[in-house]
C-alpha cells in the first residue's frame, strides 16, 4: 500500500467520551462483542467453542511498525491506552489489529514495546476487546527508496532481510537484522508470553508479503517459500498454544496481470493471491498431530485511493473487479474452503470519485450481497467476512498520504468512514433449527399449490 505517514501535530489535549454506537434502526440489535473463550474455523467460517459463528470487526491501530515507535495518538484525541480502547469498544468493535516490528525486540526499545504490548492487551480484557498481533517489518524503517516505505510494506518481499534470498536489506537500503530463524524465535516469544492469554486471539504473522516479479512464492519449499514459513512458524506457535488463530497474508501487489499461484489463473491481485491454497492450503503440525482449522487467509481490500485499482479493472465495484477479486481469494468463502479476513481496508475519500462505489462494493462482498455475481454469500447464522479497519487515529492529511483515520480532531467518528464499519460490525443471527427450515420449505411448497 501507499506509505502513510505516522507523525502529525496533535491539536486537543483532553479525551472526549462518546456513548456506544447504536445500530440504526431502533429493531435492529447493537454490534456486539466477542464471545468467551477461544475460535476454530469451520468451512468459510470462524466459530466460537460453541460452534456458533462470530465476525471479528476490528480496528487496527498502528505506530510500533516502526522502531521504537508508540501508539498514535495517545494523548489525544483519547488520552492513555485504556481510554483509546474503550472508545474503541464504543464504536461498536469488537477486535484491536496492532503490530511490532524485529528490530525493536532486540534493541534498547525492547522493554517499552514489551510494556506497550502488555498495556493494551490488559486494556482491551477490561474493554471486552479481543487483540490480533501482526509483524509489520524486520527494520521499522522508511528507508531511502522513493515512493517505497519500508514500515507500510517491507520492499524485499519477504519476511527476513538478512541471508537466504535477500541481499543483505529490507529493499528500502535499510540494514538488515532479522534472519529467517531470528523471525521465527520472535514470534516465539511473543507466543510464549501471551500464551493461554484469551484476550489475544491471533498472531498476523507477516504484513503484505509481495507477490509480484518472485519475490515470495507459494510453494517450492525455497527460501522464498511463504507457505513453508506460514506452516513451520504457524505450528511453533502453536505449540505453545493451540488455542490462537493463525492470519496467513495471501502475496499481494500483483498488479501486472500474471500467472496466479495456481498456475492457472491469469490476473491481477492487488489484494493478495491466495489461489495457491488450492493445491497446497497451510496445515499446522503439533505433536505429530494436524491442524486444518486455526489458518484464517488474509487480504487487503484498500480503496482506489490508495492502491489505483481503476487503471486494472475501471471501477472498483465493476464486474471485472469482482471477478478478480472471486478468482484469487474469493473462491475459498463461496466454495466453502476457508474463512478469508480483511486484514486492513479504508479510505479518505480525498481526490477519488471512485471511493464512493469502493465502500458501497466493500460492504456488500464482505457481508455476502454479491452472489449474483460469483461473491460469496451467507445464510442461515453465519457470519460474513471480518475486517480490520484503516486505522484508530484521525486522518493523516500530508502530501502523499492517504488521508486514512475513522476519528476527528474531536474524538467523535467520521460519519462516511462510520457508514461503512456499522453494516461490517458484528450482529449473532439465531441458528436456524432443522424444524424451522422444514416448515419454511413447506411454506414454499405450499404458495405453489
Amino acid at each position: 500500500m501507499k506509505s502513510l505517514s505516522l507523525f502529525f501535530a496533535a491539536t486537543l489535549a483532553a479525551a472526549t467520551v462518546l456513548p456506544a454506537i447504536q445500530a440504526e434502526n431502533p429493531s435492529v440489535q447493537a454490534p456486539s462483542k466477542l464471545p468467551a473463550g477461544m475460535f476454530r474455523t469451520l468451512g468459510n467460517q470462524i466459530i466460537d467453542k460453541h460452534g456458533n459463528p462470530v465476525r471479528l470487526s476490528c480496528v487496527y491501530w498502528l505506530g510500533m511498525n516502526v522502531k521504537d515507535g508508540h501508539l498514535i495518538n495517545m494523548s489525544a484525541p483519547f488520552k492513555g491506552i485504556q481510554a483509546n480502547m474503550d472508545a474503541i469498544a464504543a464504536t461498536g468493535f469488537n477486535c484491536v489489529r496492532i503490530d511490532f516490528n524485529n528490530i525493536t525486540l532486540h534493541d534498547d526499545g525492547a522493554p517499552a514495546l514489551l510494556s506497550e504490548l502488555d498495556q493494551v492487551v490488559a486494556a482491551a480484557a477490561k474493554a471486552n476487546l479481543r487483540v490480533i498481533i501482526n509483524d509489520h517489518s524486520n527494520e521499522g524503517l522508511r528507508g531511502t527508496v522513493p515512493d517505497v516505505s519500508c514500515t507500510a510494506q517491507q520492499a524485499n518481499g519477504l519476511w527476513y532481510d538478512v541471508g537466504g534470498a535477500t541481499d543483505g536489506t529490507d529493499g528500502c537500503k535499510n540494514p538488515g537484522h532479522t534472519t529467517q530463524d531470528l523471525f521465527q524465535s520472535d514470534w516465539v516469544s511473543l507466543a510464549s508470553r501471551y500464551a493461554h492469554n484469551d484476550t489475544v486471539i491471533g498472531f498476523d504473522l507477516w504484513n503484505e508479503p509481495i507477490g509480484s516479479h518472485g519475490h515470495s512464492l507459494w510453494g517450492g519449499g525455497s527460501d522464498r517459500d511463504i507457505h513453508r514459513m506460514f506452516q513451520s512458524v504457524g505450528s511453533a506457535l502453536l505449540s505453545k498454544d493451540p488455542s490462537k488463530l493463525i492470519f496467513a497474508e495471501c502475496p499481494l501487489a500483483i498488479y501486472d496481470p500474471a500467472t496466479l499461484y495456481d498456475g492457472a489463473t491469469v490476473g491481477s491481485a492487488p489484494w493478495g493471491d491466495c489461489t495457491g491454497v488450492k493445491k497446497l492450503p497451510v496445515v499446522f503440525t503439533v505433536n505429530g498431530q494436524t491442524i486444518k482449522n486455526k489458518v484464517v487467509y488474509d487480504v487487503h481490500l484498500y480503496s482506489n485511493a490508495v492502491d489505483d485499482y481503476v487503471r486494472l479493472f475501471g471501477p472498483s465495484n465493476s464486474p471485472t473487479a469482482i471477478k478478480a477479486m472471486n478468482e484469487s481469494f474469493g473462491f475459498l468463502e463461496f466454495q466453502n474452503i476457508a474463512p478469508v479476513f480483511d486484514g486492513e481496508s479504508g479510505t479518505g475519500f480525498q481526490k477519488n470519485p471512485d471511493d464512493e462505489g469502493w465502500a458501497d462494493m466493500l460492504v456488500k462482498y464482505l457481508n455476502g450481497e454479491l452472489g449474483s455475481v460469483g461473491g460469496p454469500a451467507f445464510s442461515g447464522n453465519q457470519q460474513g467476512m471480518g475486517i480490520a479497519w484503516m486505522s484508530w487515529n484521525t486522518p493523516f492529511t500530508k502530501e502523499g498520504d492517504d488521508d486514512l483515520g475513522i476519528l476527528n480532531l474531536d474524538g467523535s467518528r467520521i460519519e462516511k468512514q462510520l457508514k461503512i464499519v456499522k453494516p461490517l460490525l458484528y450482529y449473532p443471527r439465531p441458528k436456524v433449527s432443522s424444524k424451522a427450515r422444514t416448515l419454511s420449505s413447506r411454506k414454499e411448497l405450499n404458495k405453489g399449490n
